[in-house]
């Protein structure tokens, strides 16, 4: 006789409508009486009963009731019965008849036992190691114990800390901290010591942020880490430690600004502050003890869990290492091998198809000064030039700044102008076809802009400095007729070529600040020159306008951007703040009047919301790289705007304003500054090729991810004599066919096609490779059929897919001269596919990276999608994510396909959800918000 299922939720007295609504569906799914009860409280979570005690106590995923589907797939999920609609015995209430606490000590064992590296799906299958699908051991220990799991700020890093840290690079920034607090304590009496330590304190609270790579300290110190063997240590406990230092260095800053006159008794409060935390830092630098991490530890040890809280982070280490190694190596191929090939045309014209074949690793690791420079490098030098514009601004304000601060930036600036512009010139000469790819490209030639908005820039510093105004009136109409050229040329190439909604770029904005600095400048050089200056003013603020609003359409309609592109979008800020400090110029205001109060404010807007995006991980989720300083002379012209605005209206919060707006313009570009010199030195970073994602880049991530599985199983096919690894080898070549299969059948009907549209007959030899992939997997396939067909059924039956011929068959294990050859089968296969793999990035890939635009690769993109069985994608999307060796590469597969298919991306959310692990799911999420399903964290509904 069927027992009787009650469920009790967790939720507010207001909820027993919605409670009576689900038990009366519940009751006709099942076809048997339930009851269900509310208890005061949270709507947080939901418990299954029946008379044999818990069976079932799972975390709600929203604050609302789930409806009746989601509690019985959830029933059916986690107590293993499938169509519990006609089967509710007592057999079919639990996994086994293991009880429900005897059920969470099981997973907790095993999930002790694999260390993080190995987990179990729903049904207990062993899977791929550190990759596996289903709901793994993790996931099913946080619904079913949610009071015994750790607060999440115990599991996981607050705010953007990374998972794991690098301990060579923390030690290093330790034994900075140390020097830098030994330097505060011997002159604790000096005047500018509570400023040093107030830097030490903003430093710190960069750290607990960000992590290192948004620090001042964290950047200077990278380059030489880089030198060093990787250590990873988990985030958790360091960010605890750099809370600990925040604390500390905050209370010595306040100690040392209370000391006034002659109260010693602060200074020397400040002063014991200081020396403990150069006595910590000393620890962690030069002895390698980290006491904030000890106390760490020590905290957890009186939590009621045995559960160590930086387990997941210590799961990722492996994984960061190998990423660091493969940036760092230094795997060059100079120029590749240049290869011309012709279509095979009966005629005397033919286009030919021209390009290079590079090693695999050619993106990551070839560094070359020349080659690899591009005009926005150029932006360098704009924001050095901008800053000291600032700083020689707030020198003529009350603020009455020192002079030598923003001489050594026009210096600075200057000679960072004069590098990159010799750079481009030898670039110009060496490597005439690079420097015309990125003339002709919208973005790229936005960044020669920088030549005239370094030119106005030096012309500003100079006239309010210098009596013979010659050179600097030679600088400005330079700078001016420059800009001129450089806007007609932009707004011809706007006119007369084909531009999509997606083509439209924030950086395009850089030539309408440049013609509103422009007449800013003219002003201050003559004052004859304000009626011309017009000129410029009119045309960057119309300009402005119409570009803003083709940017706002892409932003909240279109396509999101790439993240390296998404610093641009601070261009935006820059507009306004120097059309205000233009207007005043051209008007010689005395006061601030409504137009100039118009620009600065609204200046002032743009930078709270874009302040609001880096709090929602919109910004800085890409690794460094030059486009970060997009970031800083927006930041500057903000600061130059409220600094004139602090001279008409000499108040307190108008001097707050200029002050807060001034160190962060400041302390933002050291930072920037910083990590460039680091990525010199590292040869890291910057002057290296950019990162190319998008629809297009789908066909060699599969391909990486193929890789990876097929090392995976050539080492498991020499231990297949084990059970355990067999079952999972079968597993793993299912997936593997499964989404080999696929790969070969879209890119014969799909991609292929296209690529002969442009060269024909291109792609023959790719055919015949994929007829002799396709006969050796069958023959793998078959022998696995023979040995362990339960392998392959599971699979099927995970994806919802027909078992065919498979259905109930059984194997007969594998025998000494079978496992002999899988493994030189193998062996052949791992061959064969990686040649044919390369072969078609080498040869292939090209055609679309040199002709397929945009629109083209993401209807392609879109056309695989459909043509593909949705079942199917259930086994080759998280087949694509969890065989990616490196976390940078998931991401691109994912945002590969959310343009293609942004109305079904939460569908292929769902699939990555439900079959990875807590701790990738919650880094891939952060990474690709617009994924998440419904039910889950950070879940928006789709319109």
């Amino acid at each position: 006789m069927p027992l009787p299922v009650d469920i009790e939720f967790c939720a507010e007295s207001g909820y027993q409508e919605e409670a009576t609504r689900l038990q009366a569906a519940i009751e006709r799914r099942l076809g048997e009486r339930v009851t269900v009860t509310l208890r005061e409280g949270r709507p947080e979570s939901f418990e299954v009963t029946s008379s044999g005690g818990s069976v079932i106590h799972s975390k709600l995923l929203s604050g609302d009731l789930p409806d009746a589907a989601f509690v019985i797939s959830t029933l059916e999920k986690q107590l293993g019965t499938p169509g519990m609609a006609s089967a509710s015995s007592t057999s079919a209430l639990a996994p086994g008849e293991a009880s429900f606490e005897q059920w969470t000590l099981d997973i907790d064992k095993t999930l002790t036992e694999n260390q993080g590296a190995t987990a179990l799906t729903g049904n207990g299958d062993p899977t791929m190691g550190k990759n596996y699908y289903g709901d793994n051991a993790e996931k099913q220990r946080n619904k079913l114990m949610p009071s015994r799991c750790l607060p999440l700020y115990l599991r996981f890093p607050l705010f953007w800390f990374p998972y794991n840290v690098d301990q060579t690079h923390s030690r290093f920034i330790s034994s900075t901290v140390c020097i830098l607090c030994v330097i505060v304590a011997i002159s604790f009496r000096s005047s500018w010591a509570p400023y040093l330590c107030a830097c030490i304190f903003a430093d710190y609270c960069l750290r607990v942020l960000f992590g290192g790579r948004a620090s001042l300290i964290g950047g200077l110190t990278a380059g030489i880490a880089h030198h060093f063997p990787v250590r990873q240590y988990p985030g958790p406990p360091k960010q605890f430690a750099q809370m600990v230092g925040m604390m500390f260095s905050g209370a010595a800053t306040l100690a040392f600004w209370l000391s006034v006159g002659d109260d010693d008794v602060n200074e020397i409060v400040g002063l014991v502050i200081i020396l403990g935390l150069a006595g910590a830092a000393f620890l962690d630098g030069f002895v390698g003890f980290c006491l904030g991490c000890f106390m760490f530890r020590m905290a957890l040890m009186v939590l009621p869990k045995k559960y160590d809280a930086t387990e997941k982070s210590s799961v990722l280490a492996e994984e960061f290492t190998e990423t660091t190694s493969f940036l760092r190596a230094d795997t060059r191929d100079a120029d590749g091998t240049r290869i011309i090939k012709y279509a095979p045309l009966d005629t005397e014209k033919r286009v030919p198809l021209v390009y290079k074949v590079k090693n695999e690793d050619f993106k990551k690791s070839d560094f070359s000064l020349v080659r690899h420079v591009y005009p926005p490098y150029l932006f360098w030098p704009v924001a050095a030039l901008g800053l000291a514009a600032c700083w020689r601004l707030t020198a003529q304000t009350q603020l009455d700044t020192p002079r030598g601060v923003w001489v050594a930036l026009t210096i600075y600036g200057l000679v960072v102008l004069a590098a990159i512009t010799l750079l481009l010139a030898v670039q110009w000469f060496f490597y005439s076809r690079k420097f015309y790819k990125a003339w002709n490209d919208p973005n790229m030639f936005s960044g020669f802009a920088g030549f005239p908005l370094c030119l106005a820039l030096f012309a500003f510093i100079l006239a309010t400095e210098w009596e013979d105004k010659t050179f600097v009136k030679v600088l400005f109409w330079l700078a001016a007729l420059s800009m001129a050229l450089l806007t007609v040329i932009v707004v011809g190439r706007w006119i007369q070529r084909m531009h999509y909604r997606s083509s439209v770029s924030p950086s395009w904005v850089i030539v309408p600040v440049g013609n509103l600095l422009v007449a800013a400048v003219g002003p201050a050089v003559d004052s004859a020159f304000v009626q011309i200056s017009f000129l410029w003013f009119s045309t960057g603020v119309v300009f402005f306008v119409v570009l803003l609003t083709m940017v706002m359409q892409r932003l909240i309609v279109g396509y999101s951007f790439p993240d390296p592109m998404r610093s641009s979008v601070w261009v935006l800020l820059a507009a306004p703040a120097v059309a205000g400090l233009a207007w005043a110029r051209l008007n010689a205001l005395t006061a601030a009047d409504s137009v100039f109060l118009f620009f600065t404010f609204f200046s002032l807007m743009v930078f709270f919301i874009l302040v609001g995006l880096i709090v929602t991980s919109y910004f800085g989720r890409d690794r460094f790289s030059m486009s970060y300083w997009s970031y800083c002379f927006p930041l500057a012209a903000l600061a130059m705007a409220f600094n004139q605005f602090y001279a008409y209206n000499d108040s307190d919060w108008s001097e707050f304003a200029a002050v807060s707006t001034l160190c962060i313009a400041t302390y933002i570009q050291a930072i920037v500054a910083a990590l460039t010199l680091s990525g010199i030195i590292s040869r890291t970073d910057v002057f290296v090729p950019p990162v190319e994602s998008g629809p297009g880049s789908l066909t060699v991530l599969m391909h990486h991810a193929f890789r990876e599985a097929l090392e995976k199983l050539v080492k498991m096919s020499k231990k297949i004599n084990k059970p355990e690894v067999l079952m999972e080898f079968g597993m793993l070549w299912a997936r593997y066919d499964i989404c080999l299969e696929e790969h070969s059948s879209f890119e014969e009907k799909i991609t292929f096609p296209l690529i002969d549209e442009f060269y024909p007959g291109l792609t023959s030899g790719a055919h015949e490779q994929h007829e002799v992939a396709d006969k050796l997997s069958q023959r793998m396939t078959r022998l696995l059929d023979t040995i362990v067909p339960e392998a392959r059924q599971k699979v099927l039956q995970q994806a919802h897919l027909p078992l065919g011929a498979m259905q109930g068959r059984v194997g007969t294990g594998v025998s000494e001269q079978q496992m002999l050859e899988i493994q030189a089968l193998m062996q052949d296969i791992a061959s064969f596919d990686n040649k044919h793999f390369a072969f078609e990035e080498e040869h292939l890939k090209v055609v679309g990276t040199k002709h397929f635009n945009f629109k083209l690769a993401k209807e392609t993109a879109r056309k695989i999608w459909f043509n593909t069985e949705v079942n199917k994608w259930r086994v080759i999307v998280p087949f694509m994510v969890c065989m990616q060796k490196y976390h940078s590469r998931r991401l691109q597969f994912l945002k590969a396909l959310q343009p293609a298919i942004p109305e079904r991306f939460q569908l292929v959310g769902r699939m990555v959800y439900e079959n990875v692990d807590e701790l990738m799911w919650d880094r891939l999420r952060v990474d690709v918000p617009d994924m998440a399903p419904r039910e889950t964290a950070g879940y928006h509904k789709f319109f």
